[in-house]
């Protein structure tokens, strides 16, 4: 698992939506309005790499699913599909579609809990070190 650890301003969630193209894995955003601007990075790194077009962008139960043709080198094109939740409609859909087993990718994880426990302040948080 890949940390990123960076103060407001630089670039976490343009780090999180290049790691999922790279990755091929879903993003998760603490609310509507963190989606709304993981899909327009997206599009912004999708025009400044030539091998990445964004073949379209479909919307159905609030999830934006974003399909990204990339270009390779050998003229083959692999399809990458990319779904954008919030954190309440992630774990809507984990109960749902228990047959779509991609990595994930969360945004600001410290504002998708603080959705998740409202009304108390998260004063610590530990994670496994891996190494």
């Amino acid at each position: 698992m890949e940390k990123v650890l960076l103060p407001r301003g630089y670039g976490r969630s343009y780090d999180a939506c290049k790691y999922a193209i790279e990755h091929d894995c879903d993003i998760v955003a603490p609310d509507r309005s963190g989606v709304i601007a993981l899909e327009c990075i997206i599009k912004d790194i999708c025009k400044n790499f030539d091998s990445l077009e964004i073949d379209r962008i479909t919307y159905s139960d609030y999830i934006y699913s974003v399909i990204i043709n990339h270009h390779k080198f050998n003229g083959v094109v692999e399809v990458i599909e990319i779904r954008l939740y919030d954190i309440c409609q992630y774990f809507e859909h984990e109960k749902i579609e228990r047959g779509r087993r991609k990595d994930v990718v969360f945004d600001d994880i410290d504002r998708c809990m603080q959705v998740l426990c409202p009304y108390r302040k998260i004063s610590m948080v530990t994670m496994e070190v891996e190494g």
